[in-house]
């Protein structure tokens, strides 16, 4: 089977893997889906190298894959430019640019690339280094309490990450929540990913490098001078560098500096509006989110490594400690809470109680209901909740595996209201 005919597949609605039986039945996870319109002859094997299994991403420019090397039975990830844009010149460009950009780089922060292809002509494809985790928007959203200092070591990873770029004279032009992913497990003492260098650019290969484009990215993380018409040049060092302040400003208060219902307004606010004050912050760590996103890019960082001078100098001054530990310690209560979500919402209690004992019942019990209290939650279910917190750890098998249901659905209803 070609690549192309992916965009034809249809995925299950539980687990994302490609349906392969006409009645709609998952192979992988046996759900009931509505039979597809398409049915692929067989599994997608790519350069006799690869299994693609599921979908794990969809983009602007693109699909993402879950895939497999048959050989080394590890995990890899396909992205595949969308066919619409086959015949679209510069669409071609910055999916090719993105390739040649990652393998001009040895980032430990930047996603890994593979290969890199074309099938008939019509279909570009990149491989790359497959990336567990979750995306810094979700893992920020998912309810679990983390602290300001686990919050600016994380930051301290972005920033070196593309302090790294930086010094290549490579800049990213498409910083987000969405496109820093947080790794689920490290060897290593790096916790994020930086994604998605689509429209990233190498500015030693431009001629003119100030030379204005069209704005392809995020308008919540946009600066001011790509929608001023005035603005002759654009330094986009300092383009990364606001983006990278709208990320810390959120960190720090968990919302958007700008925030509207349209795109008009919201332009409108960029341009126009000044950045509102973040409440209970230290005066020297507001001076550094609110020099990154200033208006005028003359007053801002000029580049990431000098940004990341400023947060390394505060966190020494302030002596605050920023170590990786309790960052590691929210992604393994996120994966408890995830893994068992999953089989909440599918009612597979068999499974859950499996889960349950493997990972040595109690002690996985109170992570469960540290979480969950994290969460926030309704005076309801607070007294819900103590009344099985009180019940859950009772000496009776049966009377706790009673509870213990109880406190599934409970958290499970939480997570659905």
């Amino acid at each position: 089977m070609k690549i192309a005919d992916l965009y034809q597949s249809e995925f299950c609605l539980n687990c994302s893997s490609i349906l392969l039986r006409k009645d709609g039945i998952c192979s992988i996870c046996n759900t009931k889906n509505d039979p597809p319109n398409f049915v692929p002859e067989s599994k997608y094997i790519l350069d006799n190298s690869y299994e693609i299994n599921k979908c794990v991403g969809k983009g602007g420019m693109g699909n993402v894959y879950e895939i497999n090397h048959l050989e080394l039975n590890e995990k890899r990830a396909l992205k595949v430019m969308k066919l619409d844009y086959a015949l679209d010149e510069e669409m071609k460009k910055r999916f090719l640019r993105e390739a040649k950009l990652l393998s001009s780089m040895d980032n430990i922060y930047l996603v890994g690339l593979y290969d890199f292809g074309c099938e008939d002509d019509l279909t570009f494809y990149i491989i790359m280094e497959y990336i567990d985790g979750f995306s810094l928007k979700t893992f920020l959203s998912s309810g679990l309490a983390l602290s300001l200092d686990a919050k600016l070591f994380l930051f301290k990873d972005i920033l070196q990450g593309i302090s790294k770029m930086h010094s290549k004279q490579i800049v990213h032009r498409d910083l987000s929540l969405e496109n820093i992913m947080v790794l689920k497990e490290t060897d290593s003492n790096v916790l994020i990913k930086i994604i998605d260098l689509g429209l990233g650019k190498n500015l030693k290969k431009t001629e003119d490098i100030t030379k204005r484009e069209l704005f392809f990215g995020k308008f919540l993380y946009a600066p001011p001078e790509y929608f001023d018409p005035t603005a002759k040049n654009i330094d986009y060092f300092k383009v990364d560098v606001y983006s990278l302040g709208i990320i810390l400003y959120y960190l720090i208060s968990n919302k958007f500096p700008f925030y509207a219902k349209s795109t008009r307004e919201l332009i409108n606010l960029i341009l126009s509006r000044e950045v509102p004050v973040i409440e209970n912050i230290d005066p020297n760590l507001s001076k550094i989110v609110y020099k990154a996103i200033a208006k005028n890019p003359a007053e801002r960082y000029a580049n990431a490594e000098e940004f990341f001078s400023y947060i390394d100098n505060y966190l020494k001054k302030s002596g605050k400690k920023t170590d990786g530990e309790e960052v590691k310690s929210v992604i393994l209560s996120l994966l408890n809470t995830d893994i068992f979500f999953n089989y909440i919402q599918k009612k597979d209690y068999h499974s859950i109680i499996s889960y349950y004992y493997k990972l040595q019942e109690n002690e996985l019990i109170k992570k469960l209901i540290d979480n969950f209290t994290k969460c926030k939650i309704s005076n309801f279910y607070e007294e819900k909740l103590l009344f099985l917190e009180e019940n859950l750890f009772s000496e009776n098998p049966l009377e706790k595996y009673y509870y213990f249901i109880a406190f599934l659905d409970l958290f499970a209803e939480n997570h659905s209201s």
